[in-house]
């Protein structure tokens, strides 16, 4: 897919990439590869589906995290349309 060399994600600071990645569950086991393949990159993913545990607040959660990433992937899929938090504005 990419070159070998990926050194072009890392911040000027010298620090990985890191992502937010956003996608519906019933798109999991896509993410998941997208989530091994971007890590065997060196490529940091806050994946919710990892990240949030039950009983946390997870629009602070999700706040945090995207003040945190560099860049925010979604994965659109005919999954994602359908769901509606994939209509609510971000920021």
């Amino acid at each position: 897919m990419w070159p070998d060399e990926v050194y072009w994600l890392s911040g000027a600071d010298g620090e990985p990439m890191r992502v937010f990645l956003s996608y519906s569950q019933a798109d999991a086991g896509v993410a998941k590869k997208l989530v091994a393949q971007l890590s065997e990159w060196g490529i940091q993913v806050w994946d919710p589906g990892e990240e949030v545990l039950p009983g946390a607040n997870w629009a602070l959660k999700i706040g945090q995290a995207l003040q945190q990433s560099r860049a925010m992937i979604v994965l659109l899929s005919p999954n994602s349309t359908k769901s509606e938090q994939s209509h609510m504005p971000v920021g």
